[in-house]
């Protein structure tokens, strides 16, 4: 009996908490926040979208993903980009209207130094500095609400719902008020027209994947001046390096690996890819290309059979779609790809994780008419490099890997793009000049090939007496 009374108290005390008439303040709002929100549309046609939201006051941004859309706000350019989240993957870009008392997305103008500024975030979320306190309610079943009322037309009135400050929320250290739900409805007859539900509120940012879809290209977001040389930032591959990659594409779905090489010197640059093409014979193939100054050679040993073929030249020439032969088209564009990317190419689009636990810094560019191809005609062609560097924090650190290549392929006909995509491993700089050996193209093997011989002719002797090996075979 004496415990039932004590849990008779207990709940008592739990029920006071819970109803007790706190000290109700006007709702704050931080200057920083993540939350999703549900919008269900009730008078015409039902409608319910689903969306998020990042708000940063201090850096002066806005992100809004929708289900189709990813849409960035950044008040400092008064630029919204707007990203396809579908298979076109496109950008549109446009501009960010300037003190627009009905539009909580527009821009807000400083009077003492006109520059442009996001609203606070009571103000994207409509809440008025004038609100009427209504009282108490609980909503979805558990969350005890204050509610605040104010008309925002002659016929039309909105109700806030923040729940009260016994509400512990996580990601709140500075209890700011925590809000729950809006519902605009009519004055004359009370029908609700519009509800806002939001869930998971935090006051400060806690996600880094805050940068667009991946691999899309923003034209006119930045002006072409204004484009990064990616040189000019500490992202560039080393005279000697060794690296694996990993190749697919939208045609070639099976991954395909390549094991690269690379030493370059004022003299002499030199190449070396080690890989299986994907043709008949399925013979592991080296190849080789020394790029000596008006001595170019080629050289394709087949490592099952020994053979090798001699070209000079370091061209190579695609009898199908570059889509079939993704490392091929890595051989073929090296030196844009890898080794001397165009100037002035690149936008910075921010940090993303990739391959798990790796932060990379992510940098897009576009190349128009690129690449060619024997059975397509390429509009563009959109190229996202992901690099990485051991400290990424450090805004001085270089550096230090690589870590994908993506390339987006648009048609010149409507559709979604091709894509070919590279992965980097095992990337080294111990590189040495005996792996680009070649003297296996200049023995027999037991194949067929070239007898020469040498005939030794002696000056001022009369007789070869004496000498050995008069004839020398090679």
């Amino acid at each position: 009996m004496h415990t039932f009374y004590l849990f008779i108290i207990a709940l008592f005390f739990l029920i006071l908490k819970l109803h007790a008439d706190d000290n109700v303040t006007y709702p704050s709002f931080p200057r920083q926040a993540e939350f999703s929100f549900e919008t269900i549309i009730t008078i015409g046609e039902y409608k319910r979208t689903f969306a998020e939201i990042i708000f940063d006051y201090d850096n002066n941004r806005l992100i809004l993903t929708h289900d189709q859309t990813f849409e960035y706000y950044n008040y400092t350019t008064l630029q919204k980009s707007i990203y396809s989240r579908n298979n076109l993957k496109q950008c549109d870009v446009y501009p960010i209207d300037i003190d627009n008392p009905l539009d909580g997305f527009s821009a807000l103008t400083d009077p003492d130094d006109s520059t442009t500024h996001i609203r606070p975030l009571d103000e994207i979320l409509s809440f008025p500095s004038d609100a009427t306190y209504l009282g108490e309610t609980r909503l979805r079943g558990y969350i005890y609400v204050h509610q605040w009322i104010s008309s925002i037309s002659n016929d039309t009135d909105i109700i806030w719902s923040f729940a009260k400050s016994n509400y512990i929320m996580p990601w709140n250290p500075q209890s700011y008020t925590i809000p729950v739900q809006s519902i605009t409805k009519r004055k004359e007859d009370g029908v609700i027209l519009k509800v806002l539900n939001i869930f998971n509120y935090k006051t400060m940012i806690s996600k880094t994947t805050l940068t667009p879809p991946s691999g899309i290209f923003c034209e006119n977001l930045v002006p072409a001046d204004e484009l990064l040389s990616l040189q000019d930032i500490g992202i560039n591959f080393p005279d000697k390096f060794s690296v694996r990659i990993d190749a697919s594409s939208t045609s070639q779905l099976l991954w395909h690996s390549v094991h690269l090489r690379y030493r370059s010197s004022n003299e002499r640059k030199l190449i070396r890819y080690d890989y299986t093409p994907f043709d008949n014979t399925q013979n592991p193939v080296t190849i080789i290309l020394d790029y000596t100054k008006d001595a170019p050679r080629s050289y394709k040993i087949d490592r099952r059979t020994g053979s090798c073929i001699i070209n000079e030249s370091v061209d190579i020439i695609f009898l199908t779609s570059v889509l079939h032969n993704p490392i091929e088209t890595l051989i073929k564009y090296e030196d844009l790809l890898l080794a001397n990317p165009p100037h002035r190419l690149f936008q910075s689009v921010g940090n993303r994780p990739c391959r798990g636990s790796i932060l990379c810094s992510i940098f897009v560019g576009q190349l128009p008419r690129f690449p060619t191809d024997p059975q397509e005609d390429w509009l563009k062609t959109s190229l996202e490099w992901g690099w990485s560097k051991r400290n990424i924090d450090d805004n001085n650190a270089s550096y230090d890997y690589p870590v994908y290549l993506n390339l987006n392929l648009y048609r010149k006909t409507s559709g979604p793009p091709a894509s070919i995509h590279y992965e980097f491993y095992d990337y080294r700089t111990d590189v040495h000049i005996n792996e680009f050996d070649v003297n296996l193209c200049y023995r027999s093997n037991q194949l067929w090939y070239y007898h020469l011989a040498f005939q030794l002719k002696i000056i001022n002797q009369t007789t070869t007496d004496g000498i050995e090996n008069v004839l020398i075979n090679r």
